[in-house]
């Protein structure tokens, strides 16, 4: 994006969701998602709507899962989701290790290289703490303060508790998939 379109108010993690549900449409029995470098902070709250989950603030209108959505939640209906969300396996890349909420959070840490002005960060930690308080009526085993629940603007923490992802350290999976051990054995030197 450009400058002037930062805002993680007005940016949604929604087009994540819609490709996730093309590898489920098509099929795929494990999706790995790699997190970074997002201009969200909507919690996941997008990704999950294009996957069939819905969102409503008090009044039961449906939010559309955008970062200004995340203040005015009030219920989750999850009956909608993806059909074969729950029988895939999903795993998360991703090389930070900050938690949800907090001052090493999602919006304080990354909040500002996304274009939130000092007052939007505290509009949108208030609004992911709602989401946290929301999202533990229905997953009371949630731990926001999990390592990685902040990345992407808390997608992280979406998909590792409604999708069961398994949290990755985004190097550790990539040298795995290389056989990294194998291939080096016997090198004297390796570049990156």
């Amino acid at each position: 994006l450009e400058d002037g379109e930062r805002n993680p108010l007005a940016t949604s993690s929604f087009g994540v969701g819609e490709c996730i549900g093309f590898a489920l449409d098509r099929g795929c029995e494990s999706v790995t998602v790699g997190l970074g470098g997002s201009c969200t902070n909507d919690g996941g709250m997008g990704c999950l709507r294009a996957l069939g989950i819905r969102f409503f603030d008090c009044n039961g209108h449906e939010l559309a899962g955008y970062g200004a959505d995340l203040e005015r939640i009030a219920r989750i209906d999850e009956s909608g989701l993806h059909c074969r969300a729950r029988d895939v396996s999903f795993t998360v890349m991703n090389d930070v290790d900050n938690p949800l909420l907090g001052p090493n959070g999602a919006t304080y840490v990354f909040g500002p290289q996304k274009g939130a002005t000092e007052g939007n960060l505290a509009r949108l930690e208030n609004g992911m703490k709602r989401f946290a308080d929301v999202i533990a009526i229905h997953h009371p085993n949630a731990d926001f303060a999990t390592c990685g629940y902040g990345a992407a603007g808390g997608l992280g923490m979406a998909l590792s508790v409604f999708l069961g992802a398994q949290l990755r350290p985004g190097i550790e999976e990539l040298l795995r998939w290389l056989d990294f051990d194998t291939v080096a054995k016997g090198a004297d030197l390796v570049v990156t």
